[in-house]
């Protein structure tokens, strides 16, 4: 992973800013180079070269007849091998467990990501991202097709022509935190050489995806959707998060897991154990909440305040229509409102602002 921070990227006229993916590099470096857990035998590798040549098959079948049911069957291949092929070889007790098997993956990939960057900046392309699957580069006009045949020409060297190609999307502008900390605006991808326009549509990534998966979604999904808002369409965080009217948005999940439990203090001091799974709110009124760590544990690990550890908060895990009002009458808005614009600020000028240092005009860009 390469190491930026904060930061607001879109290409001058004459570049395009395009990300580039290498679709299942992982099960297709355990194909090419014949990797398998020692302890199971080439048996392993040849039943996920089987399932690779399934899966292929159902994304062709997709492309011919855009029937959805392939295209479905395609993703849940692509799902098994990455996860439950690659990612069970660093599973600890995992009857696929290999690290060495792993490690041979891993850095292989890495490697050959690198030689293809390595490639592009001897030629004096700039390299804007490097991620664990691919990169990210900003690409003048006028040398697109000596981009294009560099990495086509690495492709072959690494045996990927068939697949593991790589992806080519354009991105209008990218906001960032970290290297999976993003959202962007994607406008089109290219294929063969050609481009192809595409409906715009907002890519997002880490702290950034408003819609995400129930049980990925554990921070407050009103920061994601506040961000998206101001960098996509110049709207002001402060109004967006004071006229919000969707509770569920204000909430984050906590799971207090095997090592902790969950404890809330009121304003005297009284402690009540909670629900190993909580959501919760920052709120004008509220109790302070705590995971403490149980007793026996050997882990070294400390007493933590729920973030943010110095406000209040509400536990909400039922939540009937009726009482929607008075949570929202609740929430704690400024608190939400200065979170978002510490971000905002970080994206914009590189570095995180001082305590209560946000500059009134920062939302001048727009």
């Amino acid at each position: 992973h390469s190491r930026e921070k904060g930061r607001f990227i879109k290409p001058l006229e004459d570049s395009i800013y395009i990300q580039n993916n290498i679709g299942s590099q992982y099960p297709n470096f355990i194909r090419k180079g014949e990797v398998y857990p020692k302890h199971l035998g080439k048996e392993w590798y040849e039943m996920i070269v089987a399932k690779i040549a399934r899966r292929l098959h159902f994304k062709n079948l997709f492309k011919e007849t855009k029937d959805p049911t392939y295209g479905s069957m395609q993703e849940m291949g692509k799902l098994s091998l990455n996860g439950g092929a690659y990612g069970k070889l660093g599973s600890p007790g995992d009857w696929q467990e290999d690290p060495c098997a792993m490690l041979t993956v891993t850095l292989g990939c890495q490697l050959e990501i690198l030689m293809i960057v390595e490639a592009l900046i001897l030629k004096g392309f700039e390299i804007v991202s490097l991620n664990t699957d691919g990169w990210d580069s900003i690409v003048p006009k006028s040398r697109l097709e000596e981009y294009f045949k560099i990495v086509s020409h690495y492709e072959k060297i690494i045996g990927n022509q068939e697949l593991g190609n790589v992806e080519y999307t354009r991105f209008e502008w990218i906001a960032q935190t970290s290297v999976n900390h993003y959202v962007a605006k994607k406008i089109g991808e290219y294929s063969n050489g050609k481009y192809y326009e595409k409906t715009p549509e907002l890519k997002s990534k880490g702290m950034f995806a408003y819609w995400v998966e129930l049980w990925k979604n554990s921070s407050f999904a009103i920061f994601a959707l506040a961000w998206q808002k101001y960098f996509d369409e110049g709207v002001d965080p402060e109004e967006l998060i004071m006229n919000h009217d969707d509770i569920f948005d204000f909430c984050a999940r906590s799971n207090s897991g095997k090592s902790f439990y969950h404890e809330s203090y009121d304003e005297k001091g009284k402690a009540t154990k909670e629900s190993k799974l909580i959501r919760y709110y920052v709120g004008k009124k509220g109790k302070h909440i705590k995971k403490v760590v149980r007793e026996g544990n050997l882990t070294g690990a400390k007493d933590t305040n729920l973030r943010p550890a110095d406000s209040l908060k509400v536990i909400c895990n039922r939540l009937p229509k009726s009482s929607y009002k008075e949570h929202l009458d609740n929430v704690d808005r400024q608190w939400y409102i200065t979170e978002v614009k510490n971000v905002i600020y970080a994206i914009e000028n590189g570095k995180r602002p001082k305590k209560n240092n946000i500059s009134k005009d920062q939302l001048s860009m727009f």
